[in-house]
């Protein structure tokens, strides 16, 4: 989770956050590259949100530790981070940058690269994140950041359409060029219906006062922040789609995203080679809850974290695996 202080440095407002997260899933996948004659192993790592639990600082080092071990010009790291700039080059919105270090995603590009992996960023929700990200936790209805008192429902809207059109061009045949569309019809028809209502160029912050209560404010937020969370999955999955390089690509993403890109690849031809069992626990502090699942008002199911060693060993097993195995249409 997310909360943060500006930071004035040169014109350049930072948003410093504290965003603890952990790796609860895991996935692997594979297929065959017939030009190659091996296997290509994709690894999921779906992180959860959490500001109570620190263990993904540890865990995000073993994930760059084991990383760094294998073949440099065979692996690539894709990533969802806010903290760095992403492959279009782009890191704040306006005159705010996110600043964190904390947590397992939070400048793992970045300490990825310097240790000699590479590593792509995919983040593009900038100005979402710090516009509304600051509101989730607001306790009164003064909503009095400087960010959603600046930045534009349009700065949101403009940087989705961005994706937008990015996706429109995919072309990797069927099921995925159908499911490509539809993200973009339906992220499309959605912006049209917000900005339908005249906020367009209006501050972020006049708007959820208007359109919002006590009671709906935090579902709408959270709908702002993921209604079009299906493009970075089509991005990620275009690129692992097209990618016969690496003979390892690694994600470091939400939970979810890595749930439906692994969906869209076993549609596309990739198998599923094994996975870990998740396994949730109970909390009881509804204020510890944000993001989770509430259960009839009581207490919230969450995800409990992967054992850091387990990672790296996820990771370093692709290094000692026989890419080239055997033809599966032979065997």
């Amino acid at each position: 989770m997310k909360r943060g202080m500006y930071v004035l440095i040169c014109g350049t407002l930072f948003l410093n956050t504290t965003i603890f997260g952990y790796i609860y899933q895991r996935k692997r996948l594979r297929r065959w590259l017939p030009a190659q004659q091996q296997y290509q192993y994709i690894i999921g790592l779906g992180d959860f949100h959490d500001k109570q639990l620190p263990i993904g600082e540890i865990q995000r080092n073993a994930i760059i530790s084991s990383s760094a071990q294998l073949p440099s010009e065979q692996t690539l790291v894709l990533t969802e981070d806010l903290s760095c700039s992403n492959t279009d080059g782009k890191q704040r919105c306006g005159r705010f940058l996110i600043h964190s270090n904390k947590g397992v995603l939070a400048s793992c590009t970045d300490q990825l690269r310097n240790n000699g992996v590479k590593a792509h960023n995919f983040e593009y929700r900038y100005c979402r994140v710090v516009s509304l990200g600051p509101l989730l936790h607001q306790t009164n209805d003064s909503i009095s950041c400087m960010s959603t008192q600046e930045i534009t429902l349009g700065a949101l809207f403009d940087e989705i359409k961005h994706i937008v059109v990015q996706v429109a061009q995919y072309r990797d045949g069927s099921p995925l060029d159908q499911w490509y569309a539809h993200e973009v019809k339906t992220v499309s028809m959605r912006i049209a219906q917000l900005s339908s209502e005249g906020f367009v160029h209006r501050p972020i912050g006049e708007y959820i006062r208007q359109r919002t209560n006590a009671h709906n404010r935090t579902s709408f937020l959270q709908h702002l922040l993921t209604f079009d969370s299906g493009l970075f999955d089509c991005r990620l999955v275009h690129t692992i789609f097209n990618d016969s390089q690496h003979n390892s690509i690694i994600i470091l993403a939400g939970g979810t995203h890595i749930n439906n890109i692994s969906k869209r690849l076993m549609n596309a031809g990739f198998e599923l080679v094994d996975e870990n069992k998740v396994t949730c626990g109970q909390k009881c502090n509804l204020t510890q809850c944000l993001g989770s699942h509430i259960v009839k008002g009581q207490f919230c199911v969450r995800p409990q974290p992967i054992d850091p060693q387990e990672l790296a060993q996820t990771i370093s097993r692709n290094s000692s695996l026989d890419m080239r195995g055997q033809n599966p249409q032979k065997s």
